[in-house]
């Protein structure tokens, strides 16, 4: 290893061996290999590197192929990798802390609920006991968050939760809203009456809101 000089030795000191390793307490550029290696080390999806960098992931492709990084993004680089703990990341809750959690307020709500309530299917239910929340995709991770916060914060929530729930299944022809929960379908209503549509020769209908209305400017 390449011996430190004195103006990188106090950030040297704060890094795991594997950041200082791979020279994120160097007084030489950073590039976008280094963002490659930050991420892997760090073990960070995509949606977490880009929420770190304040960067969408589009823009992060391109910084990952940078002959050098511009130097906000490098500070953020090198003291991320001494201070990991600060790291924005996924606190998805557990599969079985979840469910405690909703079960404490709603008696009724079953394991086999969880998969359309976090906008899967039935059978989803069963995958994220056995593989667990934690490796679904980012939104489902986020939306599993968001829920365990929200009933955290305020047990009533809940039945707003619920609530969003039967009102999205009825936008997505789900009859009645309620069937969701044990049958699931998310998709399944909104296929059926196209492939209806599609036999009569009536077109595709055009997405309206009852509630939608005129966005009004405040004057200054």
């Amino acid at each position: 290893m390449q011996k430190r000089n004195e103006q990188s030795s106090q950030l040297f000191q704060k890094m795991s061996p594997e950041m200082a390793e791979i020279g994120m307490a160097d007084p030489a550029l950073l590039t976008g290999t280094n963002i490659s290696q930050f991420a892997e080390a760090q073990n960070l999806h995509l949606i977490e590197l880009g929420m770190a960098f304040g960067v969408n992931t589009a823009a992060l492709y391109t910084k990952k192929g940078a002959a050098n990084l511009n130097s906000s993004l490098s500070l953020l680089v090198r003291l991320f990798s001494a201070f990991p703990e600060h790291l924005p990341r996924f606190k998805t809750p557990t599969y079985d802390s979840l469910i405690s959690k909703i079960t404490s307020i709603d008696s009724t709500f079953k394991p086999t609920h969880l998969g359309p309530l976090l906008g899967l299917e039935i059978n989803s239910s069963f995958r994220l006991k056995t593989a667990g929340l934690e490796v679904s995709s980012p939104t489902v991770r986020s939306l599993a968050q968001l829920i365990d916060i929200l009933i955290t914060v305020d047990p009533q929530n809940w039945f707003v939760i619920k609530n969003a729930v039967e009102i999205e299944a009825k936008a997505r022809q789900v009859a009645p809203a309620e069937k969701i929960w044990q049958q699931g379908g998310w998709k399944k209503a909104i296929k059926k009456a196209a492939a209806a549509r599609s036999e009569k020769g009536v077109p595709e209908p055009k997405p309206v809101s009852s509630t939608v209305q005129k966005l009004h400017r405040r004057k200054k």
